[in-house]
């Protein structure tokens, strides 16, 4: 089953910003953000 969250396109912005000015790809600031602030493995991801 396939799991999703809504993002508020503002914060999905700035995202995509804070992504191109670190060099990193939105997937990875996302799987990030995952690991810090939920304490979720993702390495299955």
């Amino acid at each position: 089953m396939k799991k999703s969250i809504d993002i508020d396109e503002i914060i999905w912005k700035k995202a995509n910003i804070e992504a191109d000015k670190r060099g990193v790809s939105i997937d990875d600031l996302v799987k990030q953000a995952l690991e810090v602030f939920l304490g979720m493995d993702t390495k299955k991801i």
